[in-house]
């Protein structure tokens, strides 16, 4: 059987707007549309709303209004809304609210510590609590990765959604990701260098490993041969020759000596 990904309540809203759009021939269905999709409380994003040739009919409609408040909802805040506020329609208070959580996005994408005093002043918030009450709802409706530090009144943003991009807005947005780019590419070239470095190490390491290895072999074979002169100077005088190990320890002293290593120095000589 063929499984299908559940529709979400935030498409299934937007599907409802399009079609309602789709059978709009007046200004007022399209108001209609607009006006259910910025109270719905799963709907974040409508920029796509308004790439739609019926939001045309709004422009210079009694319902104009509805047309601006759209663009508010895509790429503006609450403040905008504050500053202008005859020139929108009237918001229901689940659309109004859904702005501020929309604005502390744009403020969370720029601070990652907004402060309870500056949000609760700029989103015409009753109190801290109030301030913590929209940051939870806005955690919750997966638009921000956030905690609330109580201790110092502060958001602390981790990560934040990206809200529609307006027109006006691409050129620096383009900008962002060309210095992105550059600096992602800075690093590769560093990260190539590194490994460069340590493929240099590994292959000195290799050929140090194979010589040490050579010049043991050598000196098992020259104990080995040593072993019979040895068995003589035990018949001999002590001190008279080298024992094997003898020789085994002057040949690593020569392969320690030109691996680079310090030279060992006699106490008794100052």
């Amino acid at each position: 059987a063929c499984s299908t990904t559940p529709r979400q309540p935030a498409d299934m809203a937007l599907d409802k707007a399009v079609a309602l759009l789709d059978s709009a021939t007046a200004a007022t269905g399209v108001r209609m549309a607009v006006e259910q999709t910025l109270n719905d409380r799963h709907v974040f994003f409508v920029g796509s709303l308004l790439d739609h040739k019926a939001i045309s009919l709004l422009d210079g409609s009694e319902y104009a209004g509805w047309l601006k408040a759209l663009r508010l909802f895509a790429h503006g805040t609450y403040s905008e809304f504050k500053a202008d506020r005859s020139s929108y329609p009237e918001l229901s208070a689940r659309a109004a609210w859904k702005l501020k959580q929309l604005s502390l996005m744009t403020t969370a994408a720029k601070n990652a510590r907004p402060a309870y005093d500056d949000l609760q002043r700029d989103l015409d918030l009753a109190s801290p609590a109030e301030v913590e009450r929209l940051a939870i709802s806005c955690i919750d409706a997966g638009l921000l990765d956030a905690k609330l530090n109580q201790r110092e009144s502060v958001v602390e943003v981790r990560s934040v959604r990206g809200r529609d991009l307006a027109v006006e807005d691409i050129p620096a947005s383009l900008a962002k990701l060309d210095m992105w780019q550059a600096a992602i590419k800075a690093s590769i070239a560093r990260l190539e260098a590194e490994a460069g470095r340590a493929s240099a190490s590994y292959a000195a390491g290799q050929e140090m490993a194979s010589s040490v290895e050579t010049v043991l072999g050598q000196a098992v074979v020259s104990a080995a041969a040593a072993e019979p002169e040895a068995a003589k100077g035990r018949r001999g005088a002590p001190g008279g020759f080298m024992d094997g190990a003898g020789l085994l320890r002057g040949v690593m002293g020569g392969v320690f000596g030109r691996m680079g290593g310090p030279a060992r120095r006699d106490p008794r000589r100052r």
